[in-house]
């Protein structure tokens, strides 16, 4: 705890999971489309090698990995 080593992609790919579900759910293309963005900032950061996490031997901590998350769904955005 506190050293900044967790990866968070598994609870960003659940938010990504649940946003899919309320789409199928609700109808809410909004929601299935903020959950392809997600997995697809992912993906192509993983591709890109943009995306390290230290538990894969990686130099990115939580935070740096989730800004740079946030980084990729804002560059898909645009």
């Amino acid at each position: 705890m506190g050293q900044d080593k967790a990866n968070p992609l598994a609870a960003i790919l659940s938010g990504a999971l649940m946003l899919d579900y309320l789409a199928e759910r609700y109808a809410l293309e909004a929601h299935a489309n903020a959950a392809r963005m997600i997995e697809t900032a992912i993906q192509n950061g993983f591709e890109a090698k943009r995306l390290r996490p230290v538990e894969f031997g990686g130099d990115q901590g939580t935070a740096e990995l989730t800004r740079e998350v946030i980084a990729l769904v804002e560059e898909d955005r645009a």
